[in-house]
């Protein structure tokens, strides 16, 4: 059982067979979108930054629903074959978003952009 407060960390890989720098530009231009939209549109996203090490691009934001503000954070690892996505889920968001439709709605949205 998890414990109250605690977050959760989610991992998404999904296939490409785009170029590496192709891939980080998706990347890095959808991050908040694929949150937002794989959450139904209800979320609004706040105080957003992203750093690229090399291939993999560290991520955070404020993920709000109705009165909660919740720091999401993550990193997306880019390679010749897939990216790497991992998210960390804080306990309160989950409350509000089912993980799993989550999960789905990011990596439907990710495989569609890199299409």
């Amino acid at each position: 059982m998890t414990k109250p407060g605690s977050a959760h960390n989610m991992r998404i890989i999904i296939p490409t067979s785009k170029s590496v720098d192709e891939t980080k530009r998706i990347v890095e231009r959808s991050t908040e979108d694929l949150f937002r939209s794989a959450a139904g549109g209800i979320l609004q996203i706040t105080d957003s930054k992203k750093a690229w090490t090399g291939d993999t691009m560290t991520f955070g934001f404020n993920a709000c629903i109705a009165f909660l503000a919740v720091p999401i954070e993550g990193t997306a690892a880019v390679t010749g074959k897939d990216v790497t996505i991992d998210i960390v889920i804080p306990e309160s968001l989950r409350r509000f978003l089912s993980e799993d439709k989550l999960k789905a709605g990011i990596e439907g949205r990710v495989r569609g952009l890199l299409a």
